[in-house]
């Protein structure tokens, strides 16, 4: 008698075991998401930066339109040109506004124009986080499309079905309207006949 009560508490004690077991899983599995945000939520707190290189390395940003811009000015600048060609210059030297005095002979600043060529370039980035959660939600939709095309085609063959048995129907019942019309017509000859 002992043995049979042992042997239920075993099993009782295995049963709850096992229910305990499933809802610890299913548990888990339903608050995944809760504790990975908490994990990253901990990770800023501790160390940003390598949180940030992470999920950097794991969703780098994407350059999607590049254009490059080039712009062609001419500038014009002033060169100092000695009068007397052959003369050397000594050291000594005075400078009015655009003309400077070396030791009797004059420097004389002349303007020149250069082009000069100006780029401009332009990059959109955008962020690929930002792409991957788009690209989920268009995914998800996708599904949810093709799920609704295949109710679509379900309830389309249905309606042909129904239009095909609808129209047997018909047809008996013309078929049904022919032959009871055919039988009175010969239960009036019979009745004229007596």
């Amino acid at each position: 008698m002992k043995k049979n009560n042992i042997w239920k508490l075993i099993r009782v004690l295995m049963f709850a075991f096992i229910i305990t077991a499933c809802l610890i899983c299913i548990v888990s599995m339903l608050s995944g998401c809760r504790s990975a945000e908490k994990l990253i939520g901990k990770a800023m707190i501790k160390d940003s930066d390598k949180v940030a290189d992470f999920t950097r390395k794991q969703f780098p940003c994407i350059v999607t339109k590049s254009d490059t811009l080039v712009l062609l000015k001419d500038t014009t600048i002033l060169i100092d040109c000695p009068d007397e060609p052959n003369r050397v210059p000594s050291v000594d030297y005075v400078t009015p506004n655009d003309t400077i005095v070396f030791d009797k002979f004059k420097v004389v600043k002349v303007p020149i124009t250069l082009p000069v060529r100006y780029i401009t370039i332009t990059k959109s980035v955008e962020d690929s986080a930002k792409i991957k959660l788009l690209q989920s939600e268009i995914n998800k939709q996708v599904k949810k499309l093709d799920a609704a095309n295949i109710v679509i085609e379900k309830q389309e063959k249905k309606i042909k079905n129904k239009g095909k048995f609808i129209l047997t129907l018909l047809g008996l019942l013309l078929l049904s309207l022919t032959l009871n019309y055919l039988q009175f017509k010969r239960g009036l000859k019979l009745v004229k006949e007596w």
